[in-house]
């Protein structure tokens, strides 16, 4: 398998840029399809009210592309590292993969965990 060459920075940040854009549609085709799907609010808030590693993430990245920080840390506080490492992996075209048994225990146990940093954080910085 022949190894492709990775796009140029400028490349690069044409498409964090792009993605930006389309994060602060305001009428987002992600948000639409997601409620069309039934999947907005996701199905673990809907059954048990908890909200998920992910629950809230397109609000919150509308919001800070509108430099709303406080609106977008209510809407997910992970929004704030989730993308951090997102930008990073694209301006740097690498991505992250689990590969060992440890490293998807790790993951699933960072999911859990940003789950509940995403449930407990935001009341108690928000109320």
């Amino acid at each position: 398998m022949a190894e492709t060459a990775d796009p140029p920075i400028g490349a690069r940040l044409l498409l964090l840029g792009a993605l930006a854009a389309f994060a602060a549609l305001d009428h987002n085709p992600i948000v639409r399809l997601e409620a069309r799907l039934g999947l907005s609010p996701s199905p673990l808030e809907r059954l048990f009210g908890i909200r998920g590693f992910f629950s809230g993430m397109t609000e919150a990245t509308h919001r800070l592309t509108r430099l709303d920080l406080i609106g977008a840390g209510q809407a997910n506080i992970l929004v704030f590292p989730v993308l951090a490492v997102a930008v990073a992996a694209i301006l740097l075209w690498r991505w992250p993969r689990l590969r060992t048994r440890n490293q998807e225990i790790a993951f699933f146990a960072i999911a859990v965990l940003g789950t509940a940093i995403n449930n407990i954080v935001p009341p108690l910085l928000y109320s």
